[in-house]
């Protein structure tokens, strides 16, 4: 079974959406988490970190 040009680029066009797709909900959220985190560690601290501080490195704010 042989598959035309046309059904060729569709399959190439369903993996790379499936793969986006999987690639957005499986990351995104961890982006956006990332995000409030650094966020919320500026405004406590006034310290300047970025999203991929926050997802690379644990930030903590001590409370003593």
């Amino acid at each position: 079974m042989s598959l035309s040009a046309k059904d060729k680029a569709t399959l190439l066009f369903a993996v790379v959406v499936t793969f986006v797709l999987v690639l957005v909900f499986g990351v995104g959220p961890w982006v956006v988490e990332s995000y409030f985190e650094a966020s919320a560690y500026e405004k406590l601290t006034g310290k300047e970190v970025s999203t991929w501080d926050a997802m690379w490195v644990q930030l903590r704010v001590d409370c003593n």
